[in-house]
């Protein structure tokens, strides 16, 4: 199957609006979701906030949302189609390795 904007924003947008909203609190997540643009500035907001965490396995999970942010952009600029799909599954591999980052934190709340 291929991995679609409109997949990641649905899987991962409370997440990663959880983690850009930062010492803040969750950002609210729109009833029509998030643009594909403004998803990828969240998870690039996200990466900041945790880089900004000095503990392990936080920078690990930042450096993972950097590189999902670089392959969201990469597909926003990709034409329609398969090239833009590999960024898009690649980019859900990097945010699902970093999922766990915005548990950890609601829990350690």
């Amino acid at each position: 199957m291929d991995v679609t904007f409109a997949t990641l924003i649905r899987r991962y947008s409370e997440d990663v609006a959880y983690l850009a909203g930062g010492d803040n609190g969750p950002l609210q997540v729109p009833e029509e979701g998030f643009t594909p643009e403004r998803f990828t500035e969240l998870v690039e907001e996200a990466a900041d906030y945790l880089d900004r965490i000095p503990v392990d396995p936080y920078f690990d999970y930042a450096e993972e949302l950097h590189q999902a942010a670089r392959y969201l952009n990469d597909a926003l600029t990709a034409e329609p189609g398969p090239v833009q799909h590999a960024f898009l599954a690649k980019a859900n591999n990097c945010i699902n390795v970093a999922e766990p980052a915005a548990q950890d934190i609601a829990l350690s709340c």
